[in-house]
């Protein structure tokens, strides 16, 4: 199977941007790409130097900082960006992201986008773009997980990080019940509600949605 490749020049990031800044930054020893084999921790808050970096081959998985507990927060693919929110900042956000089989990353110093940020009005737009989408996605994760019922807020966890139609849960229910503000008995409800409507299938730590859609519609 073809796995899906990124021409980062076409990225949401540098649409519009100049072709000779693009290049000045691409040629710059402070932007590097790498590939990596599945497993391996690509990015951390503890990095010594802040870098954004961008997916352009393959899925990650995007962990708590807590390396104790392991806990998915979400997958990302082929375009996703990651590290806006340790750029520019002295309090690095606490995540780390993890490669699920082979893929490659570009990175980009803070450095090297503070100057085409400054260069590149269109880079400029772009980056608030992103900020943006960041930011109600963040605020619509803290309402998945302080709003409903424990069923909606499993649901909305499960395809949050399902690679494709599969889970698998590998923090403790203790872990994950906290992560949705709800009591072991309601976890253990929800799962069953869900098994009950057909829209999981559950064998011990693996969970399968049976109908993605249907699953988002019912929960909404």
């Amino acid at each position: 199977m073809r796995t899906k490749q990124l021409d980062v020049t076409k990225h949401r990031l540098f649409e519009g941007a100049d072709k000779q800044n693009l290049r000045d930054l691409f040629s710059s020893k402070d932007s590097e790409l790498n590939t990596y084999s599945g497993g391996v921790l690509i990015y951390s808050p503890k990095a010594p130097s802040p870098k954004l970096g961008i997916l352009m081959k393959g899925k990650a998985l995007i962990y708590s900082a807590d390396e104790s507990r392991n806990v998915v927060l979400s997958t990302i693919e082929t375009g996703d960006v990651f590290g806006l929110d340790n750029l520019f900042s002295e309090e690095p956000y606490g995540y780390r992201v993890i490669s699920k089989g082979e893929c490659q990353v570009l990175f980009i110093s803070e450095t090297s986008l503070k100057t085409i940020l400054q260069k590149d009005h269109a880079v400029a737009f772009n980056y608030i773009l992103l900020l943006s989408a960041r930011l109600r996605e963040l605020n619509g994760n803290i309402h998945n997980v302080t709003g409903g019922t424990a069923e909606r807020r499993l649901a909305l966890y499960l395809l949050d990080i399902a690679d494709g139609n599969e889970v698998v849960l590998n923090v403790p229910m203790s872990t994950l019940c906290k992560m949705l503000d709800i009591g072991r008995a309601s976890l253990y409800r929800a799962i069953d509600q869900l098994s009950d409507d057909g829209l999981i299938l559950r064998n011990g730590k693996s969970i399968r949605i049976v109908d993605r859609d249907k699953l988002a519609k019912h929960y909404d």
